[in-house]
């Protein structure tokens, strides 16, 4: 899914299509999922550096 999201953002789908589909809604959710969990990280990292 991963590979999938990298893909739609740089806009290297190749043949597959984003639609109003299930999919298309799927990959959406996986990556507000990725973007929130990514901020967090970002977020803990700066309020403390040293931490592991």
């Amino acid at each position: 899914m991963k590979e999938l999201m990298y893909a739609c953002l740089n806009g290297n789908l190749g043949d597959l299509a984003m639609d109003d589909s299930m999919a298309g809604h799927e990959i959406l959710g996986f990556i507000d999922d990725y973007l929130k969990k990514l901020y967090h990280h970002r977020n803990v990292t700066l309020n403390n550096p040293h931490a592991s």
